[in-house]
């Protein structure tokens, strides 16, 4: 099972998990490879780097803090600010990791450090980061229901108006002014995915399923 597909600016680098194992593969020669970390723990939530040169993960362990993993297998700590951390996204420049950790959205430098909370009391997870810095995420919106919401590196976020229920999973486009998605709904303890979708002209602040 492929899980958190993420990929390099140019787009000739894509990273994955499947089975507590992270994956390189290049799209022009066709090759994939495994990245075995020279520590080795197994390691889950891949995010590329812009650059396609780094990852940014977390150990498969309780309480377990944010690392960048190089493609030679070498591993950095980031810090134990980021204890907890699950999601992670590179910024265009590669210079700062944004994260979720529970009710708090962070940031931190992607050479360890301090991570200092964005926002405070907002579970902010499944978030896409565009070529202007500017984010994307589904925001719980009462009885479970989750709509799309724009945050921008001061910690402003701005719900969007939204033609449907339980937005999940956004990408941006390389310009950053498209947004693909899906929908989910829950049967009984499994949530599944209801189709993909793309929202068009973001800066409209409205979108209708396409």
């Amino acid at each position: 099972k492929i899980e958190f597909l993420s990929g390099s600016r140019d787009g000739q680098t894509l990273a994955f998990s499947a089975g507590q194992t992270v994956y390189i593969y290049e799209t022009a020669t066709k090759t994939l490879a495994p990245i075995v970390p020279k520590d080795g723990a197994k390691y889950l939530s891949p995010s590329l780097s812009p650059d396609g040169q780094t990852i940014s993960c977390r150990p498969y362990r309780p309480s377990a803090t944010l690392c960048v993993l190089n493609r030679d297998g070498t591993v950095r700590d980031l810090g134990p600010s980021t204890k907890g951390a699950t999601k992670s996204h590179f910024t265009l420049d590669g210079q700062t990791l944004y994260f979720a950790n529970g009710p708090n959205f962070l940031r931190v430098p992607a050479q360890g450090g301090e991570a200092e909370i964005v926002v405070r009391g907002q579970y902010i997870e499944n978030f896409n980061i565009n070529a202007q810095g500017l984010m994307i995420a589904p925001v719980p919106v009462g009885n479970a229901n989750v709509k799309p919401a724009l945050i921008d590196d001061t910690g402003q976020v701005t719900p969007l108006e939204f033609e449907g229920n339980n937005f999940n999973n956004p990408t941006w486009s390389p310009g950053g002014t498209s947004v693909a998605f899906s929908l989910r709904q829950r049967y009984g303890g499994t949530t599944n995915a209801q189709g993909i979708y793309v929202w068009k002209n973001i800066k409209s602040q409205k979108v209708t399923r396409k």
